[in-house]
């Protein structure tokens, strides 16, 4: 059983995402990009360039 914590008292619980729609600001980052491939449907926030990267990691759209 995992140690309490005085500034987060509940134990952390996974949210099923498959039928939610997630957006992610800074999509083509270091974590960003891991996000982009959680199943959900996803709106992906970054810069223009990365668009093309975003799209063949499975976003649904693209905000610049």
């Amino acid at each position: 059983m995992p140690e309490s914590n005085p500034l987060q008292p509940k134990t952390h619980e996974p949210v099923p995402l498959a039928d939610e729609t997630v957006l992610v600001n800074g999509a083509a980052g270091g974590v960003g990009h891991f996000a982009v491939q959680l199943g959900a449907r996803l709106i992906a926030v970054a810069l223009g360039e990365h668009e093309a990267f975003l799209s063949d990691l499975g976003a649904d759209e693209f905000i610049d």
